[in-house]
Formats: structure tokens, sequence, C-alpha cells
């Protein structure tokens, strides 16, 4: 049995200057899901405008999306209260194998495909080239990915460009944070044929009870998860692996509690569709007017340890 940990998580986005803008406001947050290994024990929203609960097409996301009738003066919030049980996922991968039943492939292609910032650089080709003539099983396949990163990439966010998650800036710079090393093992993945997912979410600090966490470790963190037969799902969180070597082993196969998810997936496509196209990763508000333009907000992240 894993550790867990349960947090009050507080999402809160302020709109200061909305009375100055002459058309409607879209305003989408991310809201944290159910999975195995979180659950959702209660969610509150509180807003100055009406609000829904929407899903991406792709992904399944929550999202929490409100809009305004352009004529909103003052300030608008829109906020969220959720209470979160976060479980440790581990997973055996020296357990006997099952017997995996037949895949349908189409549920797996938007873990294999390219996106806008995740390409199949001739770099990161010839990075799977190699791995795939060494290895035929897919958990090797993932260990070797994964091992190639940390050879690769250093933690490391000085100067521009890091943080958004592309490839390109992974292979040139070998640097930045956990978006461009997880970007960069996602490809790699891919370019084996092997399913990886995107995971990005909130991340809290070991031992702290509570407080904000806006701008920690970037205000969000992001891990990964792939998947091979005869074990299914796979966690990996490579930047951490880089920013605590001792835990290299542990986090092939595993992830903490000190996290919540709140989406999965790359270029997730906002509802009703946003003027500003798909949103490269889903953890900050998504805010813009009818015309496509960008509004300025203030967010704030808290929690507190239940």
């Amino acid at each position: 049995m894993g550790s867990s940990r349960t947090v009050e998580l507080r999402y809160d986005v302020v709109i200061p200057e909305a009375g100055h803008e002459r058309d409607s406001i879209h305003v989408w947050l991310p809201l944290p899901p159910n999975t195995p290994h979180q659950e959702i024990l209660a969610v509150q929203s509180q807003a100055s405008i009406p609000v829904e609960v929407r899903y991406d097409p792709l992904f399944g996301n929550s999202i929490l999306h409100a809009l305004t009738n352009g004529t909103s003066t003052g300030p608008i919030h829109v906020s969220y209260r959720a209470i979160v049980e976060r479980k440790e996922w581990r997973v055996d991968l020296n357990r006997p194998r099952f017997v995996a039943p037949a895949q349908d492939p189409q549920l797996l292609q938007p873990q294999l495909q390219e996106t806008r910032k995740i390409r199949f650089l001739p770099e990161i080709r010839a990075a799977a080239r190699e791995i795939c003539a060494k290895h035929k099983d897919p958990l090797q396949v993932a260990k070797a990915a994964y091992d190639h990163v940390l050879a690769t990439m250093t933690y490391d966010k000085s100067g521009e460009g890091w943080g958004s998650g592309d490839t390109e800036w992974a292979c040139s710079m070998g640097k930045g944070n956990c978006t461009d090393f997880h970007t960069l093992f996602l490809a790699v993945l891919r370019c084996c044929d092997v399913a990886c997912e995107f995971e990005i979410g909130a991340a809290f600090p070991p031992g702290m009870e509570g407080g904000d966490i806006t701008a920690y470790k970037c205000g969000y963190h992001c891990w990964t998860r792939f998947f091979t037969p005869g074990i299914g799902w796979v966690p990996a969180d490579v930047s951490e692996a880089a920013r605590n070597p001792e835990k290299r082993d542990y986090f092939f196969g595993a992830i903490d509690a000190d996290r919540v998810l709140l989406s999965c997936g790359r270029d997730i496509v906002m509802v009703p569709a946003g003027r500003g196209g798909p949103e490269n990763f889903f953890t900050e508000p998504r805010i813009e007017n009818e015309s496509g333009q960008p509004v300025t907000y203030e967010k704030r992240l808290e929690f507190t340890n239940l």
C-alpha cells in the first residue's frame, strides 16, 4: 500500500480590468479529474459570472468555462475549491506479465502522434533507431529512452526559451524544466511506437502543510505514463529523476503523492473552442475575448493538507 495525501486545492483567478473590454470574455480553467490514483472528494466553483463544466473531445479533460456578456464592470472572479486524495502510483515492473488482450490501435493513437511541439526531429528519430536496434520489449525501450533523456538533458531554468515543451528546444539546448524533459521522452518513445501520455498538474512541497504554491515549480509540474502490453500504463517522472539522482530508479515506474493531476494530453481544444487555437498544455487559465486576444489576469493557487 503506497502513501497518499489529501489536500484542499484552491484555484483562484481575477480579471481586474474586465470593465474595459468591449466584447465578451471567455475563461477556461482545468478541473482535477477522478483517476485510479486520484479521487475528487468534493469540488465547488465560485464565480461572479455564470460557469459550466465542459469536456474536451479528445482527452476528456474537465474544463470549467465561464463567459461574460460584454457588459460586466469591475473585476471578474472565477475560482474553485477541490478536495483531492492523491495516491502514490507504483508499478511492480518485475511481476509476471499477464496475457494482454488485443488493444484497439485507435485508442492509443493520440499517444503515438506528433503535436505542434512534440516533433519527430532527425535527432529524435536517430535516438529511436538506436534504441530499437538494441531493445524489442516496450519496457526495455522505455527504460532506454528514460536513460537517454537523463544523459542528454540538464534541469536548468536559466535564460529564456525553456518551459514550452518543445522538442527543438530540448534537442538544441539540452536543458529546461519538466515540460522540456518530458517532451523529449514522449517524442523518443512515440518514435519507437510506444504510446506515451503527457500529464500535468500542481505539485506540493514535501513536508509543507499548506500555503501559496502559485510559483512553486513554475506553478505546475508534469510527468508521463507509457503503455506496455502485459503490464498496462506505467508512470515515469524524468525531470524529478534528474533533480533527485538518488531516486532515479524510483521515478521509472512510480510517482509520489505530492501532486494533483489537472489535465492530460497536448494541443487540447477548449470547449467551446477558443479563437486562439488549441492549448499546448492545460494547467494555466485560458482567458481571451471574443476577438481571440488574450486578457490580463491574476492567478493564485493554494493548498491545505487535510
